[in-house]
């Protein structure tokens, strides 16, 4: 899922005409949560729902984001008692949310929509790459103990959910391309041209970048030491 949660709340009607006794059931959907999320983070949305002005006990809720394609289901829960449900997501991005509340088979309210703003990671993923400082080079290792410098990348960025492929020349093809100039602390760096990169690593700011570098040596904090590379920024 690209997604991300957010937002301001409100009610609406959607689908079929409805009966007079599902008509005289007025019905609201609310949701609320976090507005400003870090990207790869997980955060909890949370709906409400009313029927004639009581809680919408037991009725079924529908969490859906909003795609290129349009509106997307995710799941669909069952109220407690109160009329409230939540759901946990990663945010990979900006987007919209909004839940579905049926009312009867007939009978559907939803909410407005609930927008959440992906904001950079960069400076905990620097954090979490240093807290890997120590942990010996060992080739084809992605972690926990050992890692070569693909594997560390991967390890790093999964934590923020990014699924990447364990060789830097494949990382090359995931997020989205940075100048050189506009890096920032948290993109990826891989060092190479053409179809072909032989090292992967984690920028730290100024020249410097976390990496796990050849046989006997640890992760560790390191110059970059060559200008031919390119960066991708995930997060």
């Amino acid at each position: 899922m690209a997604g991300v949660l957010a937002g301001s709340l409100g009610v609406g009607l959607i689908g079929v005409a409805a009966s007079p006794a599902a008509a005289a059931d007025s019905a609201s959907a609310r949701l609320s949560g976090a507005t400003s999320v870090g990207t790869g983070s997980r955060t909890t949305l949370h709906a409400i729902g009313t029927v004639s002005g009581n809680p919408a006990s037991f009725k079924k809720f529908t969490l859906q984001y909003q795609s290129s394609a349009g509106w997307k289901s995710v799941s669909t829960k069952t109220a407690r008692k109160s009329g409230q449900i939540e759901w946990t997501v990663t945010i990979g991005g900006n987007s919209n949310w909004r839940v579905v509340l049926a009312v009867t088979s007939a009978h559907k309210t939803l909410s407005p929509n609930h927008y959440v703003k992906a904001v950079s990671n960069g400076n905990a993923v620097v954090k979490a790459a240093a807290r890997q400082a120590g942990k010996m080079y060992k080739f084809g290792a992605a972690g926990p103990n050992n890692f070569d410098c693909s594997g560390l990348t991967q390890y790093v960025y999964k934590q923020f959910g990014k699924s990447l492929p364990h060789s830097a020349t494949q990382q090359t093809k995931y997020g989205r391309a940075v100048s050189k100039s506009a890096k920032l602390p948290g993109d990826l760096i891989l060092f190479g041209s053409g179809s072909y990169y032989s090292h992967a690593a984690i920028y730290a700011g100024g020249s410097y970048m976390w990496d796990a570098s050849t046989t006997g040596q640890p992760v560790a904090k390191r110059k970059i030491w060559s200008n031919t590379y390119v960066v991708r920024r995930l997060v």
